[in-house]
Parts: C-alpha cells; sequence; structure tokens
C-alpha cells in the first residue's frame, strides 16, 4: 500500500466521521445546517473515494479498511461526544472489525 492510498483512506474515514458528528447533531438539535454540513461531507467522501478506487485499487482492500476504520471512529464518537453505551459486547465487536480489516489487507 502507498502513502497516498493510505493518506485518502485516513483522509475519508475523518470526513466521514466528522459528517456523522453534524448528522447526529441535527437530530439532538434540529438545526438544518448540521444536515447540509454532514451531506456535503458525505458528498465529498464519494467523491475522494471515487479517485481511490480510479488510481487502481482493489476495490475490496479500499472497502474494508474504509468500513473498519468508520465503525471504529463512529463508534468512538457516539461514546465520546454523544455519551452513548459502549458495552463490553460491542467493544469486543470492534476488536473483530479490527483484525478482519488486518487480515484483509
Amino acid at each position: 500500500m502507498d502513502i497516498i492510498f493510505i493518506s485518502l483512506i485516513l483522509f475519508i474515514i475523518i470526513i466521514e466521521g466528522v459528517a456523522q458528528y453534524f448528522i447526529q447533531k441535527h437530530i439532538d438539535m434540529k438545526a438544518q445546517y448540521f444536515l447540509i454540513l454532514g451531506l456535503i461531507l458525505y458528498s465529498v467522501v464519494a467523491y475522494v473515494y471515487y479517485h481511490i478506487l480510479r488510481r487502481g485499487q482493489k476495490i475490496v482492500v479500499a472497502t474494508t479498511i474504509w468500513a473498519a476504520g468508520s465503525i471504529i471512529i463512529s463508534s468512538f464518537t457516539g461514546w465520546f461526544l454523544f455519551n452513548q453505551k459502549l458495552t463490553m459486547r460491542m467493544a469486543m465487536g470492534l476488536m473483530l472489525v479490527f483484525v478482519g480489516a488486518y487480515l484483509i489487507i
């Protein structure tokens, strides 16, 4: 894996995490601008993902790393920023996600 691929995947994972944050804020506060910001950021994620695939990266590798990173980021976002409960079972699931992604790459 090259540094550009890793950088782009990390970028979309972070941007998707921020988009999820804005969408949750919209749900909590009913402020339209949070929803709009979330949707704009998801558009950025799609655009960057398109370029990742266009560079010749295998879809199974790109999607697995992206999905695993997104699951981990969204779980911690919910836990830290929105005080959503993270059970031991969920934590074990996150560990399995991490191990599964590692086995794919």
